[in-house]
Order: structure tokens, then C-alpha cells, then sequence
């Protein structure tokens, strides 16, 4: 009798494991100052606790991208391009299918546009 009750919880605890829920993550990135579609850029996913890869990909032709087989939780959300400034987000995936609002990517052409040169007094060391 026992061993019948542990062979049904054994399977019942493989049942539920194997319909767990999964996330998909979907998304577009955009130019800011051309609002065209930023193509390639990589978009990964990152523990915050520790900051392992959880997932990546790449960026399609037309902006979009997707990340399946996800699990609910917290992540850290980079996007990076050579040409662009990285984005990084703090995002939770709660539904089945989340889709992010457009994310717009800064040209580091742009960052550097202007240098802010500060004069004050300079570092005084005592010893």
C-alpha cells in the first residue's frame, strides 16, 4: 500500500514539474533619433542575484525580438549594440507571453556630442 501511495506521488510530483509554466519575451528596439529599427543588437536575460545568462538573442531586421521557454521571476534586461549605448532594466515575467513596450536605443555618437569641462580646486593630498 505504501509503496502504491509513493509511486503516485512520485508521478503526480513529475506531472506537475513537466507543465510548469514557461514565459516567452517579445519586444522591438528603435533608433531615438532616426526611429528606425536598431537590426542585431543582442538582447540578454540575467539573473539579478548573480548576474548569470539566463538567455539571449539577437535583434531581427525589422527590431523585433523574442526569448521563449522562460521561467517566471526577476531578471536584468541588456541590450546592447557597438554603435549605441547599452540599455539595462530591471523587468519581472509573470504572464505566459510578455511583450515589452518599444525600447529606444541612444547613438553613441550622440552621448559624446558634448563634453562638460568643470574647473574647481584641484586635489589636495596632506601627509
Amino acid at each position: 500500500m505504501q509503496l502504491k501511495l509513493i509511486v503516485t506521488a512520485l508521478f503526480l510530483s513529475i506531472c506537475v514539474l513537466s507543465f510548469s509554466q514557461n514565459v516567452s519575451l517579445s519586444g522591438v528596439v528603435k533608433d531615438t533619433s532616426t526611429k528606425a529599427s536598431v537590426k542585431n543588437a543582442v538582447v540578454t536575460l540575467l539573473t539579478p542575484k548573480d548576474s548569470i545568462l539566463k538567455a539571449f538573442t539577437r535583434v531581427k531586421e525589422n527590431g523585433s525580438y523574442e526569448i521563449k521557454n522562460l521561467k517566471p521571476g526577476s531578471y536584468i534586461l541588456s541590450i546592447s549594440h557597438p554603435t549605441f549605448g547599452e540599455y539595462v532594466e530591471d523587468i519581472t515575467l509573470n504572464n505566459p507571453t510578455e511583450t515589452l513596450a518599444a525600447i529606444a536605443l541612444t547613438p553613441k555618437s550622440k552621448l559624446l556630442e558634448a563634453v562638460i569641462v568643470r574647473s574647481g580646486n584641484p586635489i589636495r593630498i596632506k601627509g
